[in-house]
């Protein structure tokens, strides 16, 4: 199932018909998505020596809370792609940022070695989506001579989610508590899969309309060819008629040429091609 309303390319890497410049749009939402995805997944490193006190937990424990979400993140790269494949980008990306945002949530009222673990397998399982669905959603937009630079753009939001997270979260923690880094950066999530759905869908019919009046253009063409066709046919029209003379007995013979149903009929075919 590909993106609603969308073609995969076709075999010659072309993207499909009517979706235009509207491709960079898709692909500044991806962006956006990884730069999103990158920042929930820095708040927990960024504030582990204050958490180190305020939950209390060792060195070890912290190593098991990462080790939850690199498990979490592996196991997920295995199944989403088939998910995403089935169930198509729209949806399939629109559930990850959901619940991967949710989850970067859950931290915030958790108060437990334990449960920042859970909630880190919870963030690790949603964020690995966000590569195959992106990486999808290329094919799916981009033609084959623009691909990698599209990549490399919404690639890019990786390390600006890095350089963002640093900036953010201190400012927060420190204005509203450790808690609001979670809910803040949660929050973005949300934000975000609402305005993707929405531009999407809407890029989507753009598409489908200008398809649509490639396929009536086509479509008009076909029905002319085809009346034309029809007419000769059922008139005996002959091709020599076109002609100023004939050619008959290895003589060619001057003749005046009557006016053809092919002429006296040309109003007609107008009228049966209109829609």
């Amino acid at each position: 199932m590909t993106t609603a309303g969308v073609e995969p390319a076709g075999p010659g890497g072309e993207s499909p018909a009517g979706v235009g410049r509207y491709r960079w749009v898709i692909c500044a939402l991806l962006f956006f998505a990884t730069t999103i995805n990158y920042i929930d997944r820095q708040v927990l490193g960024i504030l582990a020596p204050l958490l180190e006190k305020e939950i209390g937990w060792n060195e070890i424990q912290y190593g098991y809370i990462v080790t939850a979400f690199q498990a979490a993140y592996a196991l997920g790269l295995l199944v989403v792609g088939r998910l995403i494949d089935r169930y198509g980008t729209k949806l399939g990306y629109s559930v990850a940022i959901v619940l991967w945002s949710l989850a970067a949530m859950a931290h915030a009222v958790t108060r437990s070695a334990a449960g920042f673990g859970a909630a880190r397998f919870a963030l690790g399982l949603g964020e690995s989506a966000n590569f195959p669905a992106a990486v999808k959603a290329i094919a799916e937009w981009f033609p084959k001579r623009e691909r990698a630079f599209a990549a490399g753009v919404f690639n890019s939001g990786a390390n600006i989610g890095a350089v963002v997270a640093p900036l953010a979260v201190p400012f927060l923690t420190v204005k509203y508590g450790w808690q609001s880094a979670f809910i803040v950066t949660g929050a973005l999530g949300f934000v975000f899969a609402g305005i993707y759905a929405v531009i999407e869908s809407w890029i989507n019919a753009k598409a489908d309309n200008a398809s649509r009046g490639a396929l009536y253009g086509v479509y008009q063409i076909v029905t002319f060819v085809a009346s034309a066709g029809g007419q000769l046919a059922l008139s005996g029209f002959a091709p020599d008629s076109l002609l100023p003379f004939s050619v008959a007995g290895g003589s060619e013979r001057q003749h005046t040429r009557r006016p053809g149903p092919l002429i006296s009929r040309k109003a007609s075919w107008v009228s049966r091609i209109s829609p």
